[in-house]
């Protein structure tokens, strides 16, 4: 380590060490897969790769990816809407989300693969029954 990155881990220390409530606590060791079954509706066909579910004290987080395929180049607006739905298949909750290629958290990403997470807050989870995503290749039309 040179003088410049002592130094810089010194005040992050500090500052942890005099503001703890600051401080950003990973709850991912404490996330469990969720047991909400997940339906995928990829009309354009064999894009979206298997997604999956996982719960924190906070959140569901449902994640997945994208596949290009051969020829095909992947929408600037293309999209997922991730659903949770009640016993009588009633949405209770939707979030869409991009498919990014550059997501943080897939940093290590494969060429040609994309990405999604979204996340609901647990209190809404816990009273769905299911999830649906379903693939967007384009914008969603506007009445």
């Amino acid at each position: 380590m040179n003088t410049r990155q002592i130094t810089a881990l010194s005040v992050a220390t500090l500052a942890l060490a005099a503001f703890p409530s600051c401080a950003v606590v990973d709850d991912s060791a404490r996330r469990v897969p969720s047991q909400l079954p997940i339906e995928i509706i990829d009309l354009a066909g064999k894009k979206l790769k298997a997604s999956k579910a996982y719960e924190t004290e906070s959140h569901l987080y449902v994640v997945g990816s994208a596949t290009r395929i051969a020829g095909y180049h992947l929408n600037a607006s293309a999209h997922v809407d991730v659903q949770l739905l009640d016993q009588k298949n009633q949405i209770i909750a939707n979030r869409a989300e991009d498919i990014d290629a550059k997501h943080p958290r897939f940093a290590q990403a494969q060429r040609n693969q994309y990405s999604f997470t979204a996340s609901f807050p647990i209190e809404t989870a816990r009273s769905a029954a299911s999830i649906r995503i379903l693939f967007h290749e384009s914008a969603h039309l506007k009445p």
